[in-house]
């Protein structure tokens, strides 16, 4: 990530979106549909030592997205202009709804066409288009038994091939 332009789609509480600007990202765009998880992005952001805020001050940024939106949206929106401009392109368990997963799949298609490295996390969610990504890396994730199907579970680390010709 040392030096890159990241954007995290579906950041959630920020894991993914503070790992990376830890990991030397240049700068951090944390986008999710809930202003609460932005929040939690924040707060988190803070108790890591990660400076918060437009650069050059702030490593991390964040912003509310809609993928839905963003998915129908034309590449001269700012947010898709943003997103179509990064380096890296994260998506965390993002294909667990079938309109969710297709928009999600679209926008990361547009991403890996400008020239993004595009990479997702997938705890086996039903949404996943079988064959479209290629594994990295995956590991089994103890996860809590209330909010899953199972005590273990196992989490993948994809990436979206890069368009060829």
């Amino acid at each position: 990530m040392a030096g890159r332009v990241v954007v995290d789609l579906g950041c959630g509480s920020g894991l993914v979106s503070i790992a990376a600007a830890l990991a030397g990202a240049a700068h951090v765009l944390a986008l999710d549909l809930d202003p609460l998880a932005l929040t939690a992005t924040t707060l988190n952001a803070g108790l890591n030592g990660v400076p918060v805020g437009a650069l050059p001050a702030g490593r991390l940024a964040t912003a509310v997205a809609d993928v839905l939106a963003a998915a129908q949206a034309p590449d001269d929106d700012p947010l898709v202009a943003r997103l179509l401009a990064a380096d890296v392109v994260l998506a965390g368990d993002l294909f667990f709804e079938r309109s969710l997963a297709a928009a999600t799949l679209t926008v990361l298609r547009r991403s890996t066409a400008a020239g993004a490295l595009v990479l997702a996390g997938d705890p086996g969610r039903t949404y996943l288009p079988a064959g479209t990504f290629t594994e990295v890396a995956a590991y089994d994730v103890p996860v809590a038994a209330a909010l899953e199907d199972a005590p273990v579970r196992r989490t993948r680390v994809l990436t979206l091939p890069r368009p060829t010709g």
